[in-house]
């Protein structure tokens, strides 16, 4: 339901897709186009979801999902953070 009735927005980075709810909820999602490797695929999937569950109680109570661009997946672990802290900055945004 998120992903047909919530809004959209664009970063080098990531296509989030949100909409309001009672508690706040994530998905992470990461295509072959950023990684042929399953492994490598798996690791950026696990990597966000870490980030944004150590971080839920700054967000507010979304429903959201997160899919990865293939940008994302070329960047270093140190790039990878200030994206994902970018990620956050925006989300905190919304209401």
């Amino acid at each position: 339901m998120v992903y047909q009735a919530g809004r959209r927005y664009h970063t080098d980075d990531f296509v989030v897709t949100y909409s309001p709810e009672a508690t706040f909820r994530a998905a992470v999602v990461v295509g072959k186009k950023v990684s042929t490797l399953a492994v490598r695929r798996n690791r950026l999937r696990r990597e966000l979801y870490e980030f944004l569950r150590i971080n839920q109680t700054q967000l507010p109570n979304l429903a959201v999902i997160v899919v990865v661009k293939p940008l994302y997946g070329k960047k270093n672990r140190a790039l990878r953070i200030v994206a994902a802290n970018e990620l956050l900055a925006s989300l905190r945004k919304i209401r």
